[in-house]
């Protein structure tokens, strides 16, 4: 019930901001695609405007913490695709199933198939000429920097390594993450890419309160703010 009424608040927000769209980046819910817990977040983010698009991503506790392909089955079947690339204003996003990325073990070739999408879908982005690339996914690449040891809390090396190369080499502009019910901030140092981790509209690991992020996306930056929840600005500006 406290959930929800976050969640609520949460809509309610974007409602009045009017952003260009929403984007969840994963834990949804809190138990593994719980039929109950989903219909209740659908349900209230129905009411989300019609003229917002939402975006969505998985999250650990969606899919847990070693994905099965009946959860990636249950997943898509209430959010639709589990990882998707969609275009705005000259602006490439990416939405990536990353518990499949953290752990594939038990989801044969999906890692595969997600890097194949990857890959071609940087190279439409560079065709495009975007003007940013922008990719969205719950577990970060990495907490403070790209050499951070493996553990809970980000994508393996084995696997960051070869995304951040692609990163690099087509020049994203930002990563923006969940997971770590906190706030955090660091860029790679390689090419200066914003990783930045959004906290929670519910349970927070931290001293944030509940909140979103507005995001501001200008041709030459990205800007970008969190707000608890009631306590946002006075409009939201491109971005979601």
């Amino acid at each position: 019930a406290v959930e929800s009424a976050l969640l609520a608040k949460a809509v309610a927000e974007a409602n009045r901001l009017r952003p260009e769209f929403v984007v969840v980046t994963g834990d949804i819910g809190n138990d593994r695609m719980h039929t109950a817990q989903i219909g209740e977040v659908l349900r209230i983010t129905g009411e989300l405007d019609a003229g917002i698009p939402i975006y969505w991503a998985p999250g650990n506790a969606d899919l847990g913490n070693t994905p099965t392909p009946s959860l990636v089955d249950k997943y898509k079947n209430a959010f639709g695709a589990d990882y998707h690339a969609f275009q705005h204003r000259g602006v490439s996003f990416l939405a990536l199933n990353s518990p499949v990325i953290y752990d594939p073990s038990e989801t044969s070739g999906a890692w595969e198939a997600q890097l194949a999408f990857v890959e071609a879908e940087l190279a439409a982005a560079a065709a495009r000429d975007s003007v940013h690339t922008i990719v969205f996914m719950h577990h970060p690449l990495f907490l403070e920097t790209p050499g951070d040891p493996d553990g809970s809390m980000a994508v393996p090396m084995e696997r960051r390594m070869v995304l951040l190369d692609l990163f690099r080499d087509h020049g994203v502009s930002a990563v923006f993450a969940g997971h770590l019910h906190r706030n955090n901030y660091t860029r790679d140092p390689v090419s200066g890419m914003l990783m930045v981790v959004t906290s929670a509209v519910g349970y927070q690991l931290g001293d944030d309160c509940s909140g979103y992020r507005v995001v501001y996306v200008h041709e030459d930056r990205i800007e970008h703010e969190y707000h608890a929840l009631g306590a946002g600005p006075d409009a939201a500006g491109a971005g979601g």
